[in-house]
């Protein structure tokens, strides 16, 4: 009886209602409710005799009238009918109810004659799919902007090489609004092998060295390529490229001629990038670079200058052939002369202040590498006193003295091994086991106390120190290694920091074998942690060691991720095995909803390419806990350990203190 009660006014259904899976009713053109199933009736929480008749509305869903798609479909059906067209496809309206969220599709009826009989609604819970969806959008504004703010130009283009996606970076490279780029022609060729440098000129961006590489992709289902754009134009590598290519010039140099260097910074440069953007920044510094060149030298005091970029906000200019060594401090003030005239910056007019630092050869400097030196040390020494221009002489400030003095220190305390290593344990988050413990060098100075690695790292690699120091650090942790292991201890790895000229020098393979071997322990304990602007740089020196360490069993680590150029094309291409979220996106959380964005993106970038993930910075519960929460596996911190010695590390792996 409760059937054809329901069902009455709606003879001629093809299907029973009852025979539907999901909630399902009947309305007529007025919205009357002529049938329902079981399923409907539950979520309406009414009988039958209660429901039929009604406008669904004031059964369920309750609102004040029909589902907008609903009534729009119901009026193009209309006059679809008056016109002798075909019944449009259903239409869908999506209904909250009690947290669930229900799709209503709703289809209309006719009967033999043509003329409309009903409309079914079919109510269907797609809860489950909208949070996949939600998820999913999610993820992909996590990937747009990541995408977007990037240092490196990403563009996807179709076999035919058109443009079907660009990113900011890329509009920059390319000299236009991304978007305007989509459905353009790429207009340069494909590498189809290893990256290749192409000159690159963007209106108002001036001429640019680029590294371009590509990868086929599937993009929208359709085969493309991925284009990535990185400027080489700066890189860090300048100085070292530099001071070669000087040492070439002094070897040709007349002995009686001698050649002068000045060095030349951009006092507080960073207030423009932070006030105008670095694009802005970097248009600044290539006009700087164009004065630079059109200072006018007279002949008879110097041979033709070379002007260079070191990279950042540096320059320097050679000045060869001079008459005499005094010549090189007068030659100077033209260069600063340059900034006389203020850079006019988005329609204002911003001034620029130089610091310069002179030296000569082959005196007081008896080398090329001395000289950038005391060139440099002459610039730091104008920055400190807040004056414009210092010529290097012996007679040093004191706190200029005291950093060679540091560096002659360094290398007794060396050689005395009164340095010493510290340990910080890693953990996995979820059970709080030990996985790792990173290295530290520390060093207790006599009279200073304990010295800052910010301070004398700079130190060794000004003095030539940062090789035999690294190989040091190298030892002492493999040594170290092999005593927890001979105590029965599964501590996991160790992490040992590697610097740049460590890697660019090329015997970093050589020096690891040796650490592992004289300490006796599998490469299998070892970790090596990198910085981005040491892997950014792409050279085959580079990626050839560390292929061949990883490939005997080293850990890569790429360390303080996100505060470099967090480029997601080198990622893929080089042999990484582990992110290390930077203390600075830590600090923030959980108060910091951006942040927690930025870690969850990480995170997820993280583990798509195959990576482990450790966040380092970790000093409360609440940010162990958020981390866990977005999926990070591994962290370090003052919250579960802080750096040790190896002396009180040992008790907490056995699982004591």
């Amino acid at each position: 009886m409760g059937r054809d009660k329901r069902q009455q006014g709606v003879a001629g259904w093809p299907v029973p209602i009852e025979a539907i899976a999901h909630a399902a009713f009947v309305h007529d053109h007025e919205y009357r409710i002529l049938g329902a199933n079981a399923a409907y009736l539950e979520r309406a929480g009414c009988r039958a005799d209660e429901a039929l008749g009604r406008c669904y509305w004031e059964v369920f869903p309750v609102r004040e009238g029909p589902l907008p798609r609903c009534a729009a479909g119901m009026r193009a059906f209309a006059a679809a009918r008056s016109a002798d067209v075909a019944p449009q496809e259903p239409c869908c309206d999506l209904v909250l109810d009690a947290g669930e969220i229900l799709q209503s599709r709703a289809y209309p009826v006719v009967d033999e004659a043509g003329r409309y009989a009903y409309s079914l609604h079919i109510l269907e819970d797609v809860t489950e799919r909208e949070a996949v969806r939600e998820a999913l959008h999610e993820r992909d504004w996590q990937y747009h902007q990541l995408l977007a703010s990037t240092a490196e130009g990403i563009v996807i283009v179709d076999t035919e090489g058109r443009i079907l996606y660009a990113n900011a970076a890329a509009g920059r490279f390319l000299g236009q609004d991304p978007q305007a780029l989509v459905g353009a022609w790429f207009g340069q060729a494909i590498p189809q092998g290893a990256p290749q440098q192409v000159e690159l000129f963007a209106p108002g961006g001036g001429l640019r060295t680029v590294e371009m590489g590509a990868q086929p992709i599937g993009w929208e289902g359709r085969s493309a390529w991925v284009i990535n754009l990185h400027d080489v134009t700066n890189r860090e590598s300048l100085r070292m490229l530099f001071q070669d290519r000087l040492a070439r010039t002094l070897e040709a140099l007349p002995p009686w001629a001698p050649l002068g260097l000045v060095v030349i910074d951009v006092n507080d440069f960073r207030t423009i990038n932070d006030s105008y953007g670095h694009q802005a920044g970097d248009d600044v510094l290539k006009r700087l670079g164009q004065r630079l060149s059109e200072v006018h030298v007279p002949s008879q005091l110097c041979g033709p200058v070379q002007v260079s970029r070191l990279g950042g906000d540096e320059f320097a200019v050679v000045l060869p052939r001079l008459r005499t060594a005094g010549d090189a401090t007068e030659l100077a003030r033209r260069f600063l002369e340059v900034t006389g005239a203020p850079f006019e910056v988005q329609g204002q007019e911003v001034p620029i202040h130089l610091r310069v630092g002179v030296s000569s050869y082959p005196e007081p400097a008896a080398s090329a590498a001395q000289l950038v030196q005391q060139a440099d040390a002459a610039m730091y020494q104008a920055r400190q006193e807040g004056v414009s221009l210092r010529f290097f002489s012996e007679e040093l400030t004191t706190e200029a003295r005291e950093r060679l003095e540091l560096g002659s220190q360094l290398r007794q305390a060396m050689e005395s091994n009164a340095l010493a290593l510290h340990f910080q344990l890693q953990t996995e988050l979820s059970s709080g086991r030990w996985v790792g413990a990173e290295a530290l060098l520390r060093w207790e100075h006599p009279e200073r106390g304990w010295v800052s690695p910010a301070q004398f790292v700079p130190v060794a690699e000004r003095v030539g120190l940062i090789g035999e120091l690294g190989r040091w650090v190298l030892r002492q942790a493999c040594e170290q290694a092999r005593a927890w292991r001979d105590a029965g201890l599964a501590f996991g790895r160790v992490g040992v920091n590697v610097s740049a000229p460590q890697l660019v020098g090329g015997g970093l393979v050589d020096d690891v074998e040796h650490a592992l071997a004289h300490a006796g322990v599998p490469p299998e304990v070892l970790a090596l942690e990198i910085t981005e602007s040491v892997l950014m740089e792409q050279d085959r020196t580079v990626v050839a060691q560390l292929e061949a360490l990883r490939a005997r069993g080293v850990l890569i680590a790429l360390d303080d991720f996100g505060t470099g150029y967090s480029s997601l094309s080198y990622l893929r291409g080089l042999p990484i095995d582990q992110l290390k979220i930077d203390r600075s996106f830590v600090r923030g959380l959980p108060s910091d909803a951006t942040q927690i964005k930025i870690n969850r993106a990480i995170i997820d970038l993280g583990v798509s390419l195959g990576f482990s993930v450790l966040a380092e910075g970790i000093e409360t519960r609440e940010q162990r806990d958020i981390l866990l929460h977005e999926g990070c596996p591994l962290g370090q911190g003052f919250f579960f350990a802080r750096p040790e010695p190896a002396a009180q590390v040992t008790p907490r792996l056995f699982g004591a203190g």
